[in-house]
């Protein structure tokens, strides 16, 4: 049997001396240690080979629409309940954001009519954005 440098098998062994032989002999039979179960468990837990590749696809598959223009009688109707709402109360908002309509549901923890922006549940809304408000009263 030739290897891709052309010596024999043979020719290899020769060149290895005995004790280069008893070195590997003895690395190849050395008892392995155990590995421990909460180690071994790694071992079969999911991984992304392709990190952000799921955010990604998920990203591809939403359908974006265009933001809806309101009828003067909705914006009015907006326009009254937000001049209504303060901090502590608790409301549920459909606004636009990103191409999508998202809902939030929750109480008030920024609102500030200059800015003409809110906060509910960690969603910074802009008045403008809404397209759905209702007022549920105060929790503070």
């Amino acid at each position: 049997m030739l290897c891709s440098k052309g010596l024999t098998l043979e020719k290899m062994q020769q060149h290895l001396n005995a004790t280069d032989r008893l070195e590997v002999t003895k690395v190849a039979n050395k008892p392995r240690l155990k590995m421990p179960v909460s180690e071994r468990a790694k071992q079969f837990m999911p991984f992304s080979a392709l990190k952000g590749l799921d955010e990604a696809l998920r990203q591809k598959e939403k359908v974006l629409v265009e933001k809806k223009e309101l009828s003067e009688e909705v914006s009015e109707e907006i326009s009254y309940i937000l001049n209504d709402i303060k901090k502590g109360d608790f409301v549920k908002v459909v606004f636009f954001h990103e191409g999508e309509y998202l809902s939030a549901e929750g109480v008030v923890s920024f609102f500030d009519a200059t800015e003409k922006r809110m906060t509910i549940v960690k969603n910074d809304i802009e008045f403008e954005n809404i397209y759905r408000i209702k007022k549920r009263g105060n929790l503070l």
